[in-house]
């Protein structure tokens, strides 16, 4: 979700394309990007889907097409709308990754993933260290739905 210029998109594909057997990944956002089609049509399993997280096609598209390992969130960071995502894939996603969990621009981001963190049906996992004289900015969340771990598949951490 979010895919904006796609840097991070690309970038995690890549890595999973290189240490996993990637069969798909969806990127969405409402933006249109050029250079995303042309990475999707240059790139096995990978597609994009312009439009919005609120509308009945994000809903088809999670339907039909779920359900997914992982759901990365770096769209909007306002609690509401952060919530509802959360929420939307919550239903279709093993794991579910927050972008900016402890950027202090992002407070909603923040209370979104201390909820989720709080919810027993999930184990989080977070990636915070920051710069000393900077932020603390970005930060990245993973959660696991319990029971979905196994042994070959587990996240590191506690």
């Amino acid at each position: 979700m979010g895919v904006c210029h796609g840097g991070l998109f690309v970038a995690t594909v890549e890595y999973l394309r290189r240490v996993s057997a990637l069969e798909r990944a969806i990127g969405v956002d409402v933006i249109r990007s050029s250079a995303l089609e042309d990475y999707a049509a240059a790139t096995p399993g990978v597609e994009f889907a312009w439009l919005d997280s609120r509308s009945l096609s994000f809903r088809a598209l999670l339907e039909d097409r779920g359900p997914f390992d992982l759901a990365f969130v770096d769209s909007h960071h306002e609690e509401h709308r952060c919530r509802c995502e959360v929420k939307r894939l919550a239903t279709s996603a093993t794991m579910i990754a927050l972008h900016d969990i402890t950027n202090v621009e992002c407070s909603g981001v923040a209370r979104v993933w201390a909820d989720l963190g709080a919810m027993p049906e999930w184990r989080c996992l977070e990636v915070i260290d920051q710069y000393e004289e900077l932020g603390p900015f970005m930060g990245l969340g993973l959660a696991v739905r319990r029971g979905a771990e196994s042994p070959n598949r587990s996240p590191r951490g506690s």
